[in-house]
């Protein structure tokens, strides 16, 4: 079933609750969000093309997606960058001195 569209709303909703969370100073869930921001905007690309995404982390949506269309070099980096937010910045121990 193509939910291509639902998957970019949310992307999207994601993304306003980062900007959101970072306007209230909350670092740690505007980080978070805009890793869903991400991961959720990739899901809905390799939908919009037929596959059902599965898992959490971007730089491996985006090796799936490659096998589709060609992937720009900096989403990798971005990628790369937001998937670091995934699980650390839920744990207030993740970080030496909070998040």
């Amino acid at each position: 079933m193509i939910r291509a569209r639902d998957w970019l709303a949310q992307a999207e909703r994601d993304l306003e609750h980062a900007r959101w969370s970072a306007e209230k100073g909350h670092h740690a869930w505007a980080c978070f969000a805009t890793q869903q921001s991400g991961e959720n905007a990739v899901k809905a690309a390799l939908n919009a093309l037929g596959r059902e995404a599965r898992g959490h982390g971007i730089m491996e949506l985006l090796s799936e997606l490659s096998e589709l269309v060609e992937v720009p070099r900096e989403a990798y980096d971005w990628a790369r960058v937001l998937d670091k937010h995934y699980i650390p910045t839920r744990y207030p121990n993740a970080y030496a001195a909070g998040p």
